[in-house]
């Protein structure tokens, strides 16, 4: 019985699905259509097709009657075979937001939250041990590779927590750079002139003022609570994992 439903269920929604236009979120990569790139609030067709640049790209987007979904190629797709009809891909998402909010104590939990992908917003705060407390001579630092060099960013701290923001860890000398051409990410510490690697950072940074179009999208079809949460569904099965702190910080500014 239950297996008659959802194919009932999943039959229904593929026919609304084929009479609304759905609103683009957000975007992931390069996913353009009739040789377009897409951007947020665009408008799309169920038989639209829409040709990916890569196997990791997706979109994500909403419609009135189906809700908001997350498309992309098939993880095994050929680089000829990355193209998807907006019809093929109603699938709701449903990841959730990541509750860690204790102290990073060592290099070992620093590790352990990074080893996913994490979305850097525009501001991230991390606390960590009181034995890590920023000074003069013992504090953190990013490095990255860009362009084949070495760039080394101090990180701002206020008392025992960390601050991140990304307009200032993706610039040199005051000009803004890309960040998906960073690679060899890493959280390192200096303490009386001996540095250590503290963990590698697998993190994702979007433009900010286009993550803020997704929610006015979202604003228009749902109540404050549910904006709230369909944000950080899209978000996190788009991009990666953030914290509630950071996230909530993020969201109320907004």
């Amino acid at each position: 019985m239950k297996s008659i439903f959802f194919i009932l269920a999943f039959c229904f929604a593929s026919f609304v699905s084929m009479g609304q236009d759905y609103v683009v979120l957000n975007v992931k990569g390069s996913v353009s259509i009739s040789g377009r790139g897409l951007k947020p609030n665009d408008k799309l067709k169920a038989n639209d097709k829409l040709v990916f640049g890569s196997a990791k790209d997706a979109v994500a987007v909403v419609g009135s009657k189906t809700g908001r979904f997350v498309i992309s190629p098939s993880p095994k797709a050929k680089e000829n075979e990355l193209m998807v009809y907006v019809k093929d891909a109603i699938t709701p998402g449903t990841k959730k937001l990541s509750t860690r909010n204790g102290l990073f104590n060592n290099a070992l939990d620093f590790t352990q939250y990074f080893k996913d992908t994490v979305l850097f917003l525009p501001v991230m705060k991390y606390p960590v041990n009181a034995n890590y407390r920023p000074t003069e001579k013992s504090f953190f630092f990013i490095r990255y590779t860009y362009n084949g060099e070495d760039i080394n960013k101090k990180l701002e701290a206020s008392g025992d927590t960390l601050l991140i923001v990304r307009n200032e860890l993706f610039s040199i000398d005051k000009k803004p750079i890309d960040p998906a051409k960073v690679s060899n990410m890493r959280l390192m510490h200096m303490a009386d002139s001996e540095i250590t690697l503290f963990a590698r950072l697998n993190v994702v940074s979007p433009d900010p003022n286009e993550l803020a179009e997704g929610v006015k999208v979202l604003k228009k079809l749902y109540s404050p609570k549910e904006v709230r949460d369909e944000t950080i569904s899209y978000l996190t099965e788009l991009y990666g994992k953030v914290d509630d702190s950071n996230f909530n910080s993020w969201f109320k500014s907004l």
